[in-house]
């Protein structure tokens, strides 16, 4: 005859479905964790996504930014020429 909690069980047939309620109370709680586990990691990654995104989209707006800052310094640098040829001759 078995007791309704493992702990009040004490003959000995009882003993194996201790073992099951303890090896699958162990199982579940390692699945929980892996859970948790997965979850903070695919936070994790989301949030490391979300920061490079924002760093990509601020590094191309800086490469816009320098590329039109080098056509107007080009331009210049054409008319000072022009002005300097013009004034040589």
């Amino acid at each position: 005859m078995c007791f309704s909690s493992f702990s009040d069980c004490p003959s000995l047939p009882c003993r194996p479905l201790q073992a099951f309620g303890q090896a699958y109370t162990n199982q579940r709680k390692v699945a929980e964790d892996g859970e948790t586990i997965e979850e903070t990691l695919l936070q994790e990654s989301a949030s490391k996504e979300a920061y490079y995104m924002g760093r990509l989209l601020e590094l191309q707006t800086e490469v816009t930014l320098s590329r039109s800052v080098a056509s107007n310094v080009q331009a210049e640098n054409e008319r000072l020429n022009t002005l300097l040829q013009d004034l040589r001759e």
